[in-house]
């Protein structure tokens, strides 16, 4: 075999290692940073390719491949954010906490929602609520979660009754979620 032979085979080898990794991604992860690195990695290791210069070709698929892999992992991180954003706005609820919920929250917290819960936390008692993240769609800018809500209490009507929150969130640079809409 020659040495151009091996080359490609090695840059074929690395370019299905990286699909099967890639794979493992979909269309929203192009707002992850690594994201759009590893596809221009990817775009650089075709060029090469192309051009028959399969051992730097390679070398732009296993970067590629790491990048791709990293951008896996900030989702994970993110989705984790979220969920940890999530538990602690249902205890905040929980607790009739309104000072929490404002810190959860990104901008003026609306003076309408503050009275809305205060009126609220009145009325009851014995609150207890669960959450469910029923979809999270990442976009540019933040995340539309859907989040299935059930609050059970005392002393008010519909204490039992599941509703769907569309709350809109969004990350800081420090990688702290908020809400930014709900």
């Amino acid at each position: 075999r020659t040495a151009i032979a091996d080359d490609s085979s090695e840059a074929h080898r690395f370019r299905e290692a990286m699909q099967e990794v890639k794979g493992q991604t979909d269309e929203s992860y192009r707002f992850i940073e690594a994201y759009r690195q590893a596809e221009a990695a990817e775009n650089r290791a075709v060029t090469a390719e192309v051009r028959r210069n399969f051992a730097r070709s390679a070398q732009y698929y296993q970067e590629a491949t790491q990048l791709y892999r990293q951008s896996i992992d900030r989702r994970k991180q993110q989705i984790e954010g979220i969920h940890t954003l999530l538990e602690n706005y249902r205890q905040a609820l929980e607790q009739e906490d309104l000072e929490r919920l404002k810190s959860y929250q990104i901008g003026r917290f609306r003076e309408e929602f503050e009275a809305t819960w205060s009126r609220f936390f009145r009325a009851v008692s014995n609150l207890r609520v669960t959450m469910n993240a029923r979809s999270l769609t990442f976009r540019s800018g933040g995340v539309r979660a859907e989040v299935e809500v059930q609050m059970h209490y005392s002393g008010a009507q519909g204490g039992n009754t599941p509703n769907t929150w569309h709350i809109e969130l969004v990350e800081s640079a420090a990688g702290i979620w908020r809400v930014a809409h709900h």
